[in-house]
């Protein structure tokens, strides 16, 4: 896996103080996170304040910078916010209550590189996103 410094190596700008905080925060988070959450993870692993403008700023900024994948769920506002890591990523989102889950599957990563194989199809990295309803708000029906 990479490391945060050398994946801060591979950004080709300047990194100022609170960039560096949110991709810190994406770097160490398992799950995609949006501006409330991000300020919150911020607040909590790293002691500091960075207003909700901020943020959002830093994140319009990352994703035109093409560091960061934005995520949402469909007929959803929240916009969801996940670094773009050097492996495949997978990820579940529960359409009730918009929690992402992280997952990983080398049956599925090995499934997909032989079926494009077969379409003669190099497969360098992929990236997943299932929706449906988490196992915790099935049973709240």
């Amino acid at each position: 896996m990479i490391s945060f410094d050398s994946l801060l190596e591979k950004l080709d700008f300047n990194i100022s103080h609170k960039q560096r905080l949110v991709i810190k925060a994406l770097f160490i988070s398992k799950n995609p996170l949006n501006a409330n959450s991000m300020q919150d993870f911020i607040k909590i692993e790293f002691k500091t304040n960075i207003s909700l403008p901020t943020i959002y700023k830093i994140f319009h900024e990352l994703e035109h910078l093409q560091v960061v994948y934005t995520l949402h769920i469909p007929s959803k506002k929240t916009k969801y916010y996940l670094l773009k890591k050097m492996k495949p990523q997978s990820h579940l989102a529960c359409l009730v209550c918009e929690k992402f889950t992280s997952f990983v599957d080398e049956d599925l990563s090995k499934e997909l590189k032989e079926s494009l194989k077969k379409k003669d199809f190099t497969m360098l990295n992929y990236r997943i996103l299932l929706y449906g309803v988490c196992k915790k708000c099935q049973e709240m029906k």
